[in-house]
């Protein structure tokens, strides 16, 4: 108990109050119930009798200076009762103060058999309500102290289970990035892995590309110039052939000459025949023109047979000759085709050798495209680097929050302890 409420209740002080108790006991119990009535809304004769009494008892305590055990343990019932009632401790002043007042009215009541002035009697009467009054408030701050506990543990316990279930989530979360971070910086190793040796194996193929590109390039300038080869062989056999058409002619020429001589020949033979006739016929005088028609007839047999000699002869030319033109008809148009073979297969080449340019750029393109592409990665897999990094710093944050609640927590709990005990 407080030395302020203890040190005021003198052995004479307490005797004063004994004997005011049993002047107002009388009228106490209606006095108490109005009380209840006007401060907890309850009708007087709904006041239960058993909590008369008990402020029957009270007012005798009270009024003796005794606040030890006995007190304490009848106004902590009386309390609980009110504060189940869910009366504040606003309320229960409002009601205390027509308590008191109801006390002095009774001490005024009874002034006339008062033992001691009535200004001392009231005095007495107000100290001790004022001194329940003041225990009484305390039972109340300690109520709300203990609701206040409560509410703040609950308080406490609500965001602590929030804030864990948050953290619970980022670590989860964390977990699940930290997760998907180690598979991207696993892929992006394996990507650079696989795009450096694509690098590798680009770098080869653009060398044979490039070399085939040059081949094709050779192989269509030996193809245009073996084209120009077989034209320039295809003109030679043509001026050939018309040569030898030419020569075909002449010899043709030469044989209708022939042809001439031997009609001369036969002619002249026929005319010196005749000539022998008639020579023969002048007897003596013919036998001179005789000899000179024998050898013009000779002359004329060696003329057709000279004739028939070269007669075969250019036969024999124009057989060849023939022949030769035959076969450089077929020459020709061997030489012909070949050009034309040539000419496409040239084409081709030249399409080849495009083609192969166009794939020689292309590689190349592709080759600055994953040259790009292995730059690129390499910046991503150390962007993920860097993104795990920080992702299992946050891992690390949020372990030491979490430790840091239960930290709290924890010493939340030892404070309420120590202020409980």
């Amino acid at each position: 108990m407080h030395a302020a409420i203890t040190g005021y209740w003198t052995e004479t002080q307490r005797s004063k109050g004994r004997d005011i108790v049993e002047l107002i006991l009388p009228g106490f119990d209606a006095g108490i119930r109005q009380v209840y009535s006007v401060a907890l809304g309850v009708a007087p004769e709904d006041l239960p009798q058993e909590l008369v009494q008990t402020e029957r008892k009270k007012l005798r305590l009270i009024l003796s200076g005794d606040f030890g055990t006995d007190y304490v343990r009848l106004q902590e019932g009386i309390v609980q009762n009110i504060l189940g009632m869910g009366t504040d401790y606003q309320t229960y002043m409002v009601g205390y103060s027509f308590y008191q007042a109801t006390l002095v009215d009774l001490v005024i009541d009874a002034q006339a058999k008062l033992p001691m002035p009535l200004k001392e009697a009231t005095r007495i009467v107000q100290v001790a309500a004022m001194c329940d009054a003041t225990i009484t408030l305390g039972y109340f701050f300690e109520d709300l102290d203990r609701r206040a506990q409560e509410q703040r543990k609950q308080l406490l316990d609500r965001l602590f289970s929030q804030i864990g279930e948050d953290t619970q989530a980022l670590e989860f979360s964390s977990s699940e990035l930290r997760g998907t971070f180690d598979s991207l910086s696993h892929r992006a190793e394996t990507q650079a892995a696989a795009l450096e040796q694509n690098s590798a194996a680009l770098t080869q193929l653009e060398t044979q590309i490039a070399a085939t590109a040059n081949d094709a390039k050779g192989a269509a300038l030996q193809t245009a110039e073996a084209n120009t080869r077989a034209r320039d062989a295809r003109h030679e056999v043509a001026q050939t052939r018309e040569s030898v058409r030419d020569v075909v002619t002449k010899t043709e020429e030469i044989r209708r000459f022939i042809d001439m001589v031997d009609q001369i020949a036969l002619q002249t033979k026929l005319l010196a025949l005749n000539a022998s006739v008639e020579a023969a016929r002048a007897g003596e005088h013919g036998r001179g023109f005789s000899i000179v028609a024998t050898e013009v007839r000779a002359l004329a047999d060696q003329s057709a047979k000279s004739a028939a000699e070269v007669a075969a002869v250019v036969k024999t030319i124009l057989a060849g000759m023939t022949a030769i033109d035959v076969r450089s008809d077929a020459l020709t148009a061997r030489l012909t085709d070949l050009v034309q073979g040539i000419g496409d297969a040239s084409e081709s080449v030249a399409r080849i050798d495009a083609a192969a340019q166009e794939q020689s750029d292309a590689i190349v393109q592709v080759a600055t495209n994953q040259r790009h592409l292995d730059q690129a990665n390499q910046a991503n897999a150390a962007g993920v680097g860097a993104a795990n990094t920080q992702v299992r710093a946050f891992e690390e944050t949020v372990g030491q929050i979490n430790q840091r609640i239960a930290d709290f927590r924890s010493e939340t709990v030892s404070s309420d302890q120590l202020r409980n005990a």
